[in-house]
């Protein structure tokens, strides 16, 4: 794989490519590969495991999503943002204590209260494993942590090395525990190892930069800089609480309204919609975020040729695989999942509507984290949280069927991202000119 990205690469500078897409090239490789070995496996797993066991784990995987952010109040988000490099290992210390602190509370908790708390979602039967969703949580928290030093320092292929060999002891673990009937508790574990695996290569890799920065680093400048960005707990936890409950938000409302058994479908057919953005729109993203970090510093006229060549590469990317689905979703995802699992295409077929917006504006979404428009990211995810509560209250009210309620969804949910996209431009235009 070394060899392989590095001649794509040396293509990439022949060429004249900027340093962005020199970035995006690395990271969609590491990344591309580590997918396609999630999509490799979903063939295996699907035969091995119930629809009920993926309507737990959705929920499961949905829940972790929702802790991981308030073990670091999102302050790991910040790391590539500061000038010097003992500010950003500031960072880097105070999201360790973070973490410390919120996964003793979040344990003690779910301790205490796991089993009503997924019984409202009709998901009880995984209320046992609670301490699997503390550790996968805090794993996941300092997996990210290392990520986002490694994308302070453009160490891009590093992190698509750790994509690739966190992705392939997930789906080991989940084959693996699938064939010892370990259900549906095999596929947890891999999925709190696919958030957090490869986070020991990676410590290896900097604990050298951490060594030598940490002789400088103490208490005062810990709290001076929690205070330089107390932007990011204040507006961005709650803005990325609220990203997941609305991401999430058909996952929760599907397991408690319909069953688990609705769930494990709708689980399967979420997966395959965000494969493009899973193959190269996080690279792309996290890439972009890099580079109009470092350009804000040095060169902000830059930002703006970023911003739109971004933009279009999203674009053209997103619109193949957006239309494919669209209309072939139901038969490519019953032959590949197997006949259990017409409903799931079906779902598939719906979602793919919101491909191309999501994928975009996503994306691009990364630029108010270096413009520090905490407070607009967090007003555009309480009104895309707000529409998406009122369609699944309506459809409850109205006790539409699950397939009727995920068009509304779809159709609401990408016209918001229409929106979103149109202020981020908005607001970008008086930054770069």
């Amino acid at each position: 794989m070394k060899r392989i990205a590095a001649a794509l690469t040396g293509m990439f500078a022949k060429m004249g490519a900027s340093q962005v897409a020199r970035g995006m090239l690395k990271l969609a490789f590491g990344s591309g590969v580590a997918r396609l070995i999630s999509i490799a496996s979903i063939p295996i797993l699907s035969r091995l495991y119930t629809v009920e066991d993926f309507g737990l784990l959705s929920v499961f995987s949905s829940s972790m999503l929702l802790l991981m952010p308030l073990t670091t109040f999102r302050y790991a988000v910040a790391i590539p943002l500061p000038r010097s490099e003992s500010a950003a290992f500031s960072l880097v210390a105070l999201s360790g204590l973070l973490i410390t602190a919120s996964t003793i509370v979040i344990g003690v908790v779910l301790f205490l209260f796991a089993e009503p708390m997924l019984s409202v979602l009709g998901a009880e039967k995984i209320a046992p494993w609670w301490w699997l969703l503390v550790l996968g949580s805090a794993a996941g928290a300092v997996y990210e942590v290392l990520i986002m030093w490694g994308t302070r320092h453009r160490h891009y292929g590093i992190i698509a090395r750790a994509q690739v060999v966190q992705a392939a002891m997930s789906e080991a673990i989940k084959i693996g525990l699938g064939l010892l009937s370990v259900q549906p508790l095999g596929l947890m574990i891999g999925q709190a190892v696919g958030y957090s695996g490869g986070t020991g290569r990676l410590l290896r890799l900097f604990q050298s930069d951490f060594r030598r920065l940490a002789r400088r680093t103490t208490l005062y400048r810990i709290k001076i800089i929690a205070r330089r960005y107390i932007g990011f707990p204040k507006f961005r936890l709650i803005a990325q609480i609220i990203l997941v409950l609305s991401t999430q938000a058909p996952i929760f409302f599907t397991s408690a309204i319909y069953g688990v058994e609705s769930t494990g479908n709708l689980g399967l057919a979420m997966m395959a919609v965000s494969i493009p953005f899973l193959l190269i729109g996080q690279a792309i993203s996290r890439s972009y975020f890099g580079e109009i970090a470092h350009l804000a510093l040095k060169e902000p006229q830059r930002i703006k040729s970023v911003f739109y060549g971004t933009l279009l590469q999203l674009l053209f990317i997103s619109l193949v695989p957006s239309l494919i689905l669209i209309f072939f979703g139901e038969p490519i995802l019953t032959f590949f999942l197997g006949a259990n699992w017409v409903v799931a295409g079906e779902m598939a077929s719906i979602l793919a509507l919101m491909i191309t917006p999501q994928l975009i504006s996503s994306s691009l979404l990364r630029t108010f984290d270096v413009m520090d428009k905490h407070h607009q990211v967090l007003y555009l995810y309480i009104q895309r949280f707000a529409l998406i509560a009122c369609v699944y209250l309506t459809a409850y009210w109205l006790e539409l069927d699950v397939l009727t309620t995920l068009w509304i969804y779809a159709i609401v949910t990408s016209l918001h991202y229409g929106i979103q996209l149109l202020a981020i431009i908005k607001t970008a235009k008086g930054w770069w000119t």
